[in-house]
């Protein structure tokens, strides 16, 4: 009997296939050529040809740099291609070459030699891919770049980011220079309190808190740490990103308003020499006519008692004007002047506490506080307060305006809050009477926080600290 072979599974034949790599690189989308050791072209392939407008027979026997170089081309860039081949090396380069009809284009070179078994070069392969769209790009994006740059430092602003609940924030450059800080590519957090001052963070952070909670945009004015004069002032806007009422991220600018400052400064002097001729025009003109006026009442009235005393009653109503006259313009010439002060911030703040009517302001002046203060801070502090009681009363419709001059272990803070209409800080640009406060108290070393609501009243703040 025939034993039977067990059947064995046929085994597929492998095919060698020698690749075709002409026919591939003649069908590559990307432009490949080829030159000889020295550089002349030999070959090229069609997406060459398209992307440079000339015919292989255009540029054989040629070096491509001859004729797709131009004008604009960089030449340390050319010499590096002409010194690699010389030396038989590799070379990758971004190179600006011209096409047949003189359009520029931005190519990636990728020049490899070709070597015999003996290691000579016998050619070099070249790969090169258009890459104009996205020179292009970077062009734009670099003229936007300068064009910004140019503008922040035509109007000293800085932009800045911060991403919410982490140590990530970025500065532009003109905020290293308006702050006099060496630029780095990444800002250092320590940064901060040298260059805005323990009160400038602290103004910073309350603002940035409030509009992460709000979702409204910001606007403070700080006055920065140092001896310089005229002393050097930044306005810093900030506008939150919101994300399902989160804040996660807060754009911003710094401005540099020192000169804006310095102007306010002098409009300001101006001023004050103003209230004060005025203070005494009333007092010695108008107070002296008033005083006339009232004499010539009297006597009036003392001959009209003889004789006519059916006229009694209206010459006693023009006494009563003109003593109500005389008060007035006596009132309204120490508060221009700075008599108002000569007994100290406290009396005059009562004093000014007192002219409201009854009930409408309360007063709370430490001592302590005040004997803390220098000499030289009660009429600032004197006119803040002054400025905002009456913007309360007048604008905010306030019934209650609460008064305080404290005195902390750091610090010596004036408050004047009430119970008014308040509003929303951003929502309109700040008036004389904001900007004024703003400045009296950067000019003796403190800061403002103006802190409102719609319907929740409104508190002006001035913290100055103890040591000066």
């Amino acid at each position: 009997m025939r034993s039977e072979r067990p059947a064995v599974a046929a085994r597929p034949r492998t095919v060698e296939v020698e690749p075709d790599l002409g026919a591939i690189v003649r069908r590559m989308a990307s432009a490949v050529f080829v030159t000889d050791a020295v550089g002349r072209l030999t070959w090229a392939n069609a997406a060459f040809e398209r992307q440079c407008g000339y015919a292989l027979d255009e540029l054989r026997g040629r070096t491509p740099g001859a004729v797709l170089q131009g004008p604009r081309t960089d030449a340390e860039v050319a010499a590096r291609i002409r010194r690699a081949v010389a030396a038989g090396d590799a070379l990758r380069v971004e190179i600006l070459n011209y096409r047949k009809g003189g359009d520029p284009l931005w190519v990636d070179l990728d020049l490899q030699p070709l070597h015999d078994r003996r290691g000579a070069v016998q050619a070099y392969f070249c790969v090169q891919t258009d890459i104009s769209t996205q020179r292009a790009a970077i062009d734009r994006l670099q003229r936007e770049m300068r064009l910004r740059a140019g503008a922040e430092t035509a109007a000293r602003v800085g932009a800045w980011w911060t991403r919410m609940g982490t140590d990530q924030f970025d500065w532009s450059p003109e905020i290293f220079r308006i702050l006099r800080i060496a630029i780095t590519d990444v800002p250092d957090k320590h940064l901060e309190r040298p260059a805005f001052g323990e009160a400038g963070v602290q103004d910073i952070v309350q603002h940035v808190r409030m509009s992460a909670r709000t979702g409204r945009p910001f606007e403070t004015e700080i006055p920065l740490p140092g001896d310089d004069a005229p002393r050097r002032w930044v306005r810093v806007y900030g506008a939150p990103v919101m994300s399902d009422g989160l804040c996660t991220e807060m754009f911003g600018a710094l401005q540099d308003i020192t000169q804006e400052k310095a102007l306010e400064a002098e409009v300001l002097a101006a001023a004050g020499r103003e209230r004060t001729q005025i203070a005494v025009d009333l007092h010695d003109e108008l107070g002296q006519e008033l005083t006339g006026l009232r004499l010539a009442i009297d006597a009036l009235r003392a001959r009209a008692a003889a004789h006519g005393p059916e006229l009694l009653p209206d010459i006693d109503r023009a006494q009563h004007w003109a003593l109500r006259a005389i008060a007035a313009t006596r009132t309204l010439s120490r508060e221009l002047s700075s008599l108002a002060l000569q007994n100290g911030l406290g009396a005059a703040l009562v004093d000014f506490a007192a002219r409201l009517p009854p009930g409408r302001c309360t007063l709370e002046v430490e001592p302590a506080a005040e004997a803390l203060l220098p000499p030289e801070c009660h009429e600032d502090l004197f006119r803040i307060a002054q400025e905002a009681v009456q913007n309360a009363v007048k604008h905010g419709a306030a019934r209650r305006v609460r008064v305080a001059l404290r005195a902390t272990p750091g610090e010596l803070r004036l408050t004047v809050g009430d119970d008014g209409a308040g509003f929303q800080p951003g929502d309109r640009p700040p008036g004389i009477g904001l900007t004024s406060m703003r400045y009296r108290a950067g000019r003796i070393g403190g800061l403002l926080t103006l802190l409102s609501a719609p319907g929740e009243g409104t508190e002006v703040i001035v913290t100055m600290p103890r040591a000066r």
